[in-house]
């Protein structure tokens, strides 16, 4: 049985899993491998993703409505900054 709250909950995961994927991306550039501040930004957000994402593995609940509009938003400054990332004189030091 289907219940209500599923379509909601693997939205979120496939949210959660786009920006760890970008976590993973940032973690593995030339910029992340030099400077620590931005290797433990990114490190910071994969975990969290990490733990939203499987929530309802990890503690027995689902995420609701918030919490998704939470990670699309995150999401979306990822994909914004998304330019930043291609060009080689751009630092993400700060």
């Amino acid at each position: 049985m289907m219940h209500t709250y599923a379509p909601l909950t693997v939205l979120h995961w496939a949210i959660c899993s786009a920006i760890g994927w970008a976590c993973l991306c940032r973690l593995n550039s030339r910029t992340c491998q030099v400077y620590r501040r931005p290797r433990a930004r990114y490190t910071l957000l994969l975990a969290g993703s990490f733990a939203s994402g499987l929530q309802p593995m990890l503690f027995g609940t689902s995420p609701g409505l918030a919490e998704t509009l939470l990670a699309s938003a995150v999401l979306g400054s990822l994909l914004i900054n998304l330019p930043r990332w291609t060009r080689p004189d751009s630092c993400d030091c700060g």
